[in-house]
């Protein structure tokens, strides 16, 4: 009993951890998440990158007010013309 108790009060944290995972990054990035506009990046995705509706990760990070995010994409190849 108390094994499945401890179980049960684990598992919610590890579902959130296994749905995020499956997650592409860019869609966490386009719900807010513009943090992982670095880790995305530095893994060898584009600055240029865009979600799958085709609105660029610098509007992502423009939209959430992500000045270092922003920043950061465009001392990696992005230009300020992507926010028009």
């Amino acid at each position: 009993m108390a094994r499945s108790l401890i179980l049960y009060l684990v598992r919610p944290s590890i579902t959130s951890t296994i749905r995020d995972m499956s997650r592409s990054i860019v869609d966490q990035i386009a719900d807010g998440r513009t943090d992982l506009v670095f880790d995305y990046v530095a893994g060898g995705g584009g600055a240029t990158s865009a979600d799958s509706s085709g609105v660029s990760l610098i509007k992502w990070c423009a939209y959430y007010g992500d000045v270092s995010a922003i920043k950061f994409l465009l001392a990696h190849g992005e230009s300020l013309e992507s926010l028009a």
